[in-house]
């Protein structure tokens, strides 16, 4: 319950499908949709914690390194990439993505975190994506067009979707 869980074949095939030849996309750029960000480099992560106006921010501030990591695996709720359950560290490459992907009330308070990497990561980055798919017109001629659209449409929907709460 508490790892990454096994899917069918049904399962793979889609990810396959939707995933196909996206390591060698590349922008106008030349900056890569999945990109390698290796320890070296520094490279930092934020990580926020949205603080309700009736709690206290101190104990956040006391350990930010375990209450900022991902959260322990019987709290963790379901995310874009993960069911309830399986804990992910969800990041951002600037602290004013972080805050805006918590989505504070007015007034609210946010507590952010800068984390190192510790090993070398490969990172999908949804906007070099995006932007590659705005680039690139499509003709509703063509016979894939129907098959690509509809993948264009579910990577849109998976980077802008948003939950009302963050593990």
């Amino acid at each position: 319950m508490h790892r990454s869980r096994f899917f069918n074949d049904h399962g793979k095939a889609f990810l396959d499908w939707l995933f196909k030849g996206i390591h060698h996309l590349k922008d106008e750029n030349s900056q890569e949709v999945v990109r390698l960000f290796e320890v070296e480099d520094g490279w930092e992560l934020y990580r926020g914690r949205y603080c309700p106006p009736s709690s206290d921010p101190k104990n956040i501030l006391v350990s930010p390194e375990t209450e900022l990591a991902a959260p322990p695996k019987e709290k963790a709720r379901a995310g874009r990439m993960n069911p309830v359950g399986v804990p992910v560290f969800y990041g951002a490459f600037d602290r004013d993505t972080c805050i805006a992907e918590l989505r504070p009330s007015v007034g609210g308070m946010v507590l952010t975190g800068a984390f190192q990497l510790l090993r070398d990561a490969r990172v999908l980055d949804f906007g070099v994506l995006e932007n590659i798919f705005d680039s690139q017109p499509m003709s509703c001629f063509d016979p894939a067009y129907r098959a690509s659209m509809e993948r264009r449409q579910f990577l849109r929907t998976l980077h802008s979707n948003q939950f009302a709460s963050h593990a």
